[in-house]
């Protein structure tokens, strides 16, 4: 192989490219070389064979095309194109022993066939990995424009989505076929369907957790520290996904991207409704004081954080600014970790003095529209459709505006629709989209 220093840079960021989409392959075989159990080996082959026919599907829709109109490209693409037909008649097999039978009865039957399936499809990969990270990424070098590492990539994802997930033998000669591909992807739905239903390992990718709190309104309201907790969870949840030291640079900023995104909806949510109802009464007004200082702080923090994201994509931004990156990370943590053990307590002993109150409204589900301070609404359930609903509805993003008037519901549509265009331009960047 030619070393990367005798190449320019964009050759360097081609096989990159091409290089992290075998990693996956790589990993998948690696998950099935470490099994010790002939049902976790078969479960293993189960996942290698999905991570496989949506890398060889990218190949051949993708990458052959671009192949066919170069010189010498023709015989690369053949080479590429027979070896994801030699995966696909491999993987074809494995299916249809698999096929309606329950994981841990089909390594007993057929022990051998899988084992020979297993050595067979390693070679067949290893092969296409020399001929792609060197002869193709060479020959793209000629593509011009159509070859630059960019487009490559944005061609390879967006097959990526459609690609079926399940091996389809002999369908390579109409790669690109919309109605073929479509047909495909329904029939992957039902076999995987039928799949999950005799013990099979889940094909789903991993959800992120949410940056909202799902909705949940059931008979029997929760209790003040109940709710409160159930906001701060949410965020727990990022943070403790952050705090896994095997994150990948990428992965990480992507990961803290969406904390600086749920910690904003968490303040909104306390300048929006909790502190509403602690300036109502005098008892109230040092927990609100408490709420804002520390939502006052984040919104600093979560500013220089935007700035960061503005100048670099996720995976460049802990290798260019690493310190800074981390600094910001640790302070907004910590900030809410003491939002959590401080101001969450004097919030709950407010409220629930003031649920220990005559009201003129209580157990109706109504809030007084009387501006002054004499009937405040802490009834729990109440309460909580009350964050729910306006949780689902704040912005993503810090807003100074916004936070000086936190209770204006024209501010908070205006910037909430602002923040999705922002959220859609960075996600050509490579940052991942709010939900």
């Amino acid at each position: 192989m030619t070393e990367p220093s005798e190449k320019g840079p964009a050759d360097t960021s081609l096989r990159d490219l091409l290089a992290s989409y075998d990693t996956t392959i790589r990993d998948a075989f690696a998950d099935v070389a470490s099994t010790t159990t002939g049902t976790a080996r078969v479960q293993a082959l189960f996942l290698l064979r999905r991570a496989i026919s949506v890398h060889d599907s990218v190949v051949v829709a993708s990458l052959c095309p671009l192949l066919e109109d170069l010189p010498g490209g023709p015989e690369v693409a053949k080479r590429l194109a027979h070896g994801c037909e030699e995966r696909a008649i491999l993987l074809a097999r494995f299916q249809e022993m698999s096929k309606g039978t329950q994981a841990h009865n089909v390594y007993p039957a057929f022990g051998p066939e899988i084992e020979s399936i297993i050595s067979e499809l390693r070679q067949s990969f290893d092969r296409h990995v020399d001929a792609e990270t060197t002869q193709v990424s060479d020959l793209l070098q000629l593509a011009g424009e159509s070859g630059e590492p960019e487009v490559v990539a944005a061609r390879m994802a967006i097959e990526a989505r459609h690609a079926p997930v399940r091996a389809h033998p002999r369908t390579s000669q109409r790669p690109r076929s919309k109605i073929s591909r479509t047909i495909r992807r329904n029939i992957d739905r039902m076999h995987e369907w039928n799949d999950s239903h005799h013990g099979w390992s889940s094909s789903k990718p991993d959800t992120s957790p949410p940056i909202r709190r799902p909705r949940q309104f059931t008979r029997r309201p929760p209790s003040i520290p109940e709710l409160l907790a159930g906001y701060d969870e949410t965020v727990e949840a990022i943070v403790t996904e952050l705090a896994d030291t095997a994150l990948s640079g990428t992965k990480r900023a992507e990961v803290a991207y969406r904390l600086s995104a749920a910690i904003t909806v968490h303040d909104s949510i306390l300048g929006g409704t909790l502190c509403q109802l602690l300036d109502a009464v005098p008892e109230g007004r040092a927990a609100s004081i408490l709420l804002r200082e520390g939502c006052r702080k984040r919104e600093v923090l979560l500013k220089e954080w935007h700035r960061l994201v503005e100048q670099a994509s996720p995976a460049d931004l802990f290798e260019t600014r690493a310190v800074e990156a981390n600094r910001i990370i640790d302070q907004l943590v910590g900030s809410f970790e003491e939002h959590k053990t401080h101001e969450t307590k004097d919030v709950s002993t407010v409220i629930e003095q003031l649920q220990q109150r005559s009201w003129k409204y209580r157990g109706t589900g109504l809030i007084s529209i009387d501006p002054t301070p004499a009937w405040p609404s802490p009834e729990p359930g109440f309460l909580a459709a009350h964050m729910a609903l306006w949780a689902e509805k704040v912005p993503t993003h810090p807003h100074s505006v916004l936070n000086r008037h936190p209770t204006n519901r024209v501010l908070r549509d205006l910037y909430r629709y602002a923040d999705r265009w922002r959220d859609r331009s960075r996600a050509r960047r490579g940052w991942p989209t709010l939900k």
